[in-house]
């Protein structure tokens, strides 16, 4: 290891392709530097996941003037060099902005260092925001498969399913430059009276919730107009109130205790997001527009 150690920093002929001699002697600058670039990548990274999110939002507007405007912060900053990108704002925003000449830890010069984490942070939100919106629409792609599948099973509508059904998803992008997508739903016990419901020749409430289980009589139930809804509901105890409502399951129990639901719910949003992901990484790769 010794000698191996001197061949590399103790070479003292000065014609090798191995010689790294100068090494111990800018040692510190190279130290310096690294600890600059991942202060610079970490804060970058950080100051970009807002922006990029409210892009993704922009891009999925209803209103085209939103999404031309997110589509077009997108394209420039994809589509020039982000060395440009340093030049204008630098000489540009940050002619005007003046910042205090002061160093932070000794080494990082805040004059300088403000105007890249701003460039940098602005290029990669219209990087990230195209990463968003794929897996925004996997979830939207997931949520339509699961309401197909639920429907399948229990006797409830899809509007009814998509309105106690919220989306779950986290975004966490890696030092590194990875991202992670993890993809998740919410729910709310659905009420009774949303499932399929019908009343017999005595009055009383016959549930029917799950399509393979025979309907349910609920004898000490009545159908009632509480407030603004109609609902099922059931007195406790033995005085006519108070009352309470009857709920189903919750929209997360009929998704997450079916497999095969589950599957194919996992399945369908993959699916998707891979495609997404195929066509963003293309559109970049060809400098495409933010169409």
């Amino acid at each position: 290891m010794q000698a191996i150690y001197d061949f590399f920093f103790h070479n003292t002929n000065t014609t090798s392709f191995f010689n790294f001699s100068f090494l111990p002697k800018y040692s510190f600058y190279f130290i310096q530097g690294i600890e600059y670039t991942l202060m610079l990548s970490v804060v970058a990274v950080l100051l970009a996941i807002i922006p990029a999110l409210v892009l993704a939002l922009m891009r999925l507007s209803k209103s085209r003037f939103i999404r031309g405007l997110s589509g077009a912060y997108i394209a420039v900053f994809r589509s020039t060099p982000l060395l440009v990108q340093l030049y204008i704002i630098y000489y540009g925003p940050f002619y005007f902005i003046k910042i205090p000449d002061f160093y932070l830890f000794g080494f990082i010069n805040m004059k300088v260092f403000i105007p890249g984490v701003v460039a940098l942070a602005l290029n990669s939100s219209a990087y990230v925001a195209e990463i968003f919106r794929a897996g925004i629409l996997a979830v939207d792609a997931g949520q339509t498969e699961a309401k197909r599948a639920v429907s399948q099973e229990y006797t409830i509508g899809s509007g009814d399913f998509l309105r106690y059904t919220r989306n779950i998803n986290h975004f966490v992008r890696g030092g590194d430059g990875s991202v992670e997508v993890v993809f998740g739903f919410a729910g709310y016990p659905i009420p009774l009276m949303h499932f399929q419901m019908s009343i017999d020749s005595e009055g009383r409430p016959v549930a029917h919730v799950k399509r393979s289980n025979a309907p349910e009589v609920l004898r000490h139930a009545f159908r009632a107009n509480a407030g603004s809804h109609w609902g099922i509901y059931e007195r406790v105890g033995a005085e006519r109130f108070p009352i309470r409502q009857l709920y189903g399951p919750a929209t997360t129990q009929v998704m997450y205790s079916n497999e095969a639901v589950l599957d194919a719910i996992e399945d369908k949003m993959a699916e998707i997001y891979e495609k997404r992901i195929d066509h963003e990484i293309l559109r970049v790769l060809n400098s495409w527009g933010g169409g």
